[in-house]
């Protein structure tokens, strides 16, 4: 009988150990208005890191801006930030009536809704795009629109004798 209930003895405590779950922290279960309040702060963080990296390309000095509703004014802004600088085309239309030519390393970026209106001339056989980059290096072009004030004609975006050109998030 001792041997018996030894052994019952012995089983039981297998078989507890054995079933018994490790217990592991677990995630705290948040709610539906918490998930989003954790998604907002996620998101405002973003945009703050957004807005420092925007307020520290504003405050480099070969940064230049160029108000919306400008007119002939890319060249002057691109001669303005010099070479390896940045021209900050602002939102809302910017109105071009030369090809404007970029010799120098420079980044010529659209805020968000920069249009650039080119009134170019209509097809011919000759080069007279909107954007003429001619023996430079290194040179950027993004997030820019650029349109046709009349007829689609000539623009576009000629590289002649460069290097390392990019064009990012350009609609022509």
């Amino acid at each position: 009988m001792k041997k018996r209930t030894l052994f019952l003895t012995v089983i039981s405590l297998f078989l507890l150990h054995s079933c018994t779950k490790e217990v592991t922290p677990k995630e705290s279960k948040l709610t539906l208005k918490e998930k989003l309040i954790q998604q907002a702060n996620d998101r405002i963080a973003e945009a703050e890191l957004s807005l420092q990296q925007v307020e520290a390309e504003i405050r480099s000095p070969n940064t230049v801006i160029v108000p919306a509703g400008s007119v002939d004014a890319l060249a002057a802004a691109i001669a303005a930030a010099g070479n390896n600088g940045k021209v900050i085309l602002a939102t809302g239309n910017h109105h071009e009536s030369n090809t404007v030519m970029i010799e120098h390393t420079v980044h010529i970026k659209g805020a968000p809704g920069a249009k650039l209106i080119v009134d170019v001339g209509a097809f011919s056989y000759q080069h007279d795009p909107a954007l003429y980059v001619r023996n430079a290096n290194k040179v950027r072009i993004s997030n820019l629109e650029i349109i046709p004030k009349t007829s689609p004609g000539n623009t576009g975006i000629l590289v002649e004798n460069g290097s390392h050109i990019r064009l990012s998030l350009i609609h022509i």
